[in-house]
Formats: structure tokens, sequence, C-alpha cells
């Protein structure tokens, strides 16, 4: 099988890629599909977390989780709450 050798520019771009992709020219026309291959979950997370920060996350949902609860919603929705 015949391979090629990527530059780090190739790298980058394919750095965040987790699952297989089609690699395509600027006209649309596929060339090939890439599939990343993962040695250990290890280096899976720690790619992922490149990209990606839970706690940013956890924290960023805390901070916005002042929503209602389903009963609070029905009864708003049953009191004509809302209604312009």
């Amino acid at each position: 099988m015949n391979h090629l050798t990527a530059d780090q520019v190739l790298l980058d771009r394919l750095a965040g890629v987790m699952e297989p992709a089609k690699i395509r020219d600027s006209g649309g026309k596929v060339l090939g599909r890439f599939t990343p291959v993962f040695s250990e979950e290890q280096e899976r997370r720690e790619r992922a977390e490149k990209y990606f920060d839970l706690a940013e996350a956890e924290r960023t949902v805390a901070e916005e989780s002042k929503g209602s609860s389903l009963p609070e919603v029905w009864e708003r929705i049953y009191a004509g709450e809302g209604r312009e």
C-alpha cells in the first residue's frame, strides 16, 4: 500500500478529526477518506481535550441553568403568562 507523508500544516488540519471524514478538493470532488488511528484511549482523550474543555462546559451549564422546571412552565402556561 502506498502512503503519503503529512507535513505540519496537514497534521494541524487533521488534529481535531475524531471520526472518518471525506477529503474534497475546492470543487467538491472527493479525493479520499481519512480515518484517524488512535493507539490508545488516552490519546483520543488528549486530542479531544485540546478542542473541548469539559470543566468549562460544566461551569457554563451551571451558570446558565436558571430555567424553570416543567411543572413551573405548565403552571405559567395555564395561568396565561407570556401572552402578548
